[in-house]
């Protein structure tokens, strides 16, 4: 494992401990205060919206849902389809995280 590649490995792993260390804190906060984040972690997502973060076509989107390579929506109705923020955001850590030690299995990155 080269050296940069462990330091981005370590900042990605704290950065979710913090987040979720605070993540409570914040939520206090922000009731005390009034204040409510505009893209809070149970945000609901739209298709457009989740194929925009992943950077895929709407088709390709369903695709992968359909064979399980992306978390399956909620449904609200019969076209209606809503993902959770939080949810999104956690698949793309994984997924990050899988590409780090995938890359550090084989020996590159």
């Amino acid at each position: 494992m080269n050296r940069d590649t462990a330091f981005r490995l370590l900042r990605l792993l704290v950065r979710e401990e913090l987040e979720l260390a605070l993540k409570p804190v914040l939520a206090v906060l922000a009731h005390q205060v009034g204040v409510h984040p505009k893209h809070g972690a149970d945000e609901l997502l739209t298709r457009d919206d989740v194929s925009n973060l992943l950077k895929v076509d709407i088709r390709t989107l369903r695709r992968m849902v359909h064979a399980g390579d992306v978390p399956a929506p909620i449904t609200l109705g019969d076209r209606t389809d809503r993902w959770r923020r939080s949810t999104i955001e956690s698949f793309l850590r994984k997924k990050e995280k899988q590409a780090l030690t995938s890359g550090l299995r084989r020996g590159s990155v």
